[in-house]
């Protein structure tokens, strides 16, 4: 029987200054959107936040954050592998601190399969999502960059940030699937 996988990824909320190496030092980030991409889905779920007037929030509020949570549990209920390009040391960490729900997160940590730790253990480097993709002939990444993505959700550019956390969740599952 074929994995069942669930991709996940985040992109944050703050706008940082160009020259921001260390992202933990400008803690909280806070979350803009995020995106699931099921193996037996055909499109991804997306999450955000709104305002009364129905569109995007600047970021996610905690509720939605903390439901985003629940359905990730859910999925590995269902019988889902969660899979991320760098999960462990990014995005769980900031969804525990958004959601504040630290316990959940350290748990679905743990059972998940973070694709960039495992390359970093045996080959002693990280590397990027795109250039994992790219070593198994798959399409690469859009041609946003993850640095750019907060001051464009900022700007109201909303489409082109779904588009890109939806592209970086079917990349990520296009990798876990052909590796």
């Amino acid at each position: 029987m074929p994995k069942k996988y669930a991709a996940f990824d985040i992109e944050t909320a703050k706008v940082l200054p160009a020259s921001a190496d260390d992202l933990k030092s400008h803690r909280p980030l806070g979350i803009s959107c995020a995106a699931l991409w099921c193996t037996d889905q055909d499109e991804p779920e997306l999450f955000y936040s709104q305002t009364p007037d129905a569109s995007p929030a600047p970021r996610m509020s905690r509720q939605d954050v903390s439901a985003l949570v629940t359905e990730l549990e859910q999925k590995v209920d269902e019988g889902y592998t969660i899979v991320t390009h760098n999960g462990v040391g990014f995005d769980f960490d900031i969804l525990a601190e958004e959601s504040d729900q630290f316990a959940p997160c350290r748990r679905l940590a743990l059972g998940h399969v973070d694709m960039m730790y495992h390359f970093f253990c045996g080959k002693g480097f990280p590397i990027a999502l795109d250039k994992a993709a790219e070593a198994l002939n798959l399409d690469k990444k859009s041609d946003v960059e993850g640095s750019k993505a907060p001051k464009l959700w900022q700007e109201g550019d909303y489409e082109r940030v779904l588009e890109y956390v939806a592209q970086d969740c079917r990349l990520t599952l296009d990798v876990a699937e052909k590796s």
